[in-house]
């Protein structure tokens, strides 16, 4: 399949989808730092990664001071006096104070499982970033995937406790395009391991599988970005 069959799935339209879906909220969508050979988005800016964006995953990486930074210049930016299209100028404190929700696609979901390993260490580093982690109320996994042989979903218990006890709303949406790759079974399996452990947590979670009477494919896995609201 050549790239420029799947150019409708740029950041713009995406953003569009997702505006779509959460007409009542401020969207931001975030580029990776990198991308190889024009293809393979690499999240250097949030979590130690390979030139093909393998991710390697430990804590302490900042990727929530990163994160929190990236959006407070963007309202910042916004705020500053400039209009939005239907001439309306929001102040910084009334959109940096609004409960936050998470969306990552594909590789993104890497951005996302790197959160989770800073969580314990970045959640009592100061009171500003405090308040900040403290404004998430919902992220959603969509279709996790990278070029790598592990890592594709986390399967720390630990880990995944600290995110339960915030009693965030979970959402997994998956289609047989990664779970069912006869070629990586890992990710099927540690898909299940993640879904196990934060059941028994008691997370509270919503998963579903797209398409799942439906052979692998790409444009599926695509797709859910329109199906997973």
């Amino acid at each position: 399949m050549k790239n420029s069959e799947f150019y409708k799935w740029n950041l713009d339209f995406t953003t569009k989808v997702l505006a779509d879906k959460f007409p009542f909220s401020f969207i931001w969508t975030i580029k990776p730092s990198e991308m190889e050979v024009g293809t393979y988005g690499v999240y250097k800016n949030f979590v130690e990664s390979t030139n093909y964006g393998i991710p390697l995953h430990y804590a302490n990486q900042k990727s929530w001071v990163h994160l929190c930074h990236l959006l407070k210049s963007a309202i910042k930016n916004l705020s500053d006096g400039k209009l939005l299209d239907h001439g309306t100028c929001y102040k910084y404190e009334s959109i940096i104070d609004l409960p936050l929700i998470l969306i990552g696609f594909s590789k993104g979901c890497i951005v996302l499982n790197q959160l989770l390993y800073d969580w314990d260490g970045e959640v009592n580093s100061c009171d500003a970033l405090q308040l900040f982690m403290n404004k998430m109320k919902k992220i959603y996994w969509l279709d996790g995937g990278h070029a790598g042989s592990s890592c594709f979903w986390v399967t720390d218990t630990v880990i995944l406790k600290h995110l339960v006890l915030k009693n965030i709303q979970l959402e997994i949406h998956v289609t047989p395009f990664q779970i069912m790759n006869r070629h990586k079974p890992v990710v099927a399996k540690e898909y299940k391991i993640f879904l196990r452990i934060l059941n028994d947590l008691k997370a509270n979670i919503t998963s579903k599988v797209h398409f799942e009477n439906q052979e692998p494919s790409i444009e599926n896995h695509f797709s859910l970005l329109l199906s997973f609201v």
